[in-house]
């Protein structure tokens, strides 16, 4: 089966900024369409296997590197840096390229895949939007709350992540907190397009989403017939389940369709 090639395009945010996205598709009918929110540090580019997978499964595929992030950033070298608009402007972006993919596909089911920084992204983006979308996948959703705990912890407001691998020491790197599968961490390290954190205003709009995503009466809101679905890796003690994700638990005792699932390699926060 021939591999899918990515299609790069752009879009204008509402502040100006062009925001770099991929898209992924075959030659066949197509079942359905995933948008992907990558996590923090990282980009679009570190999704191809899974992107060519899913393709492969009739589905097409969408992703933006969010705004500080991969080839947004790239231009003007702000890796790091949400802007003015923080971290409520980056979700706004995914609502923005999810009606670029759906009027590009219009009735075909649609399924939004968050890991982690991105499933934070992808919690705040169903609480106003989860109308708009057929299905959620949520990826190493529960280390907010603790960044939000490391972040008050860290001496003279300290960048949280640099705390991270303090529970791996002594460490092959200071990502190991980032997986447990070594290539991963290496591939990361090596990536010129990925970093360790955000720039301390962004990752204060970061933190401050935590409050309203753990809220249950802010999760109530989200439409009864949606399906979410947890993935976690298994055996991992890179992460743990934390309360934005826990949260959302108790949906599956409203008639929400939950289910949780384990995978092997892990990707960055």
């Amino acid at each position: 089966m021939t591999q899918p090639q990515p299609e790069r395009f752009q879009f204008t945010s509402s502040d100006g900024l062009s925001i770099a996205c991929v898209k992924w598709s075959g030659d066949h009918p197509v079942r359905g369409v995933v948008q992907i929110a990558h996590g923090l540090g990282e980009h679009m580019g570190r999704y191809a296997k899974l992107s060519e997978k899913l393709v492969h499964g009739e589905f097409v595929v969408y992703g933006n590197d969010h705004r500080g992030h991969g080839l947004t950033a790239k231009p003007s070298g702000n890796f790091g840096d949400f802007g003015s608009g923080g971290f409520d402007q980056l979700v706004e972006d995914m609502v923005s390229l999810r009606v670029i993919a759906k009027n590009e596909h219009p009735g075909k089911p649609y399924i939004l895949l968050g890991h982690s920084m991105g499933s934070f992204a992808a919690q705040q983006f169903v609480l106003d939007h989860g109308h708009s979308i057929d299905g959620l996948v949520l990826s190493g959703s529960g280390t907010l709350d603790g960044l939000a705990r490391l972040a008050q912890s860290a001496s003279g407001g300290g960048d949280p992540m640099k705390l991270m691998n303090a529970a791996f020491e002594p460490a092959r790197t200071p990502f190991d907190w980032l997986s447990r599968d070594n290539a991963e961490v290496d591939a990361f390290i090596g990536d010129p397009l990925c970093f360790p954190s955000l720039k301390a205003k962004s990752m204060e709009s970061f933190l401050d989403a935590f409050p309203r995503l753990a809220d249950p009466r802010e999760i109530r809101k989200v439409r009864t017939n949606l399906h979410i679905h947890f993935l976690r890796q298994r055996r991992s003690s890179r992460a743990k389940v934390g309360r934005s994700a826990c949260a959302y638990r108790p949906l599956s005792r409203r008639g929400y369709y939950v289910n949780r699932s384990r995978f092997l390699s892990g990707r960055p926060a």
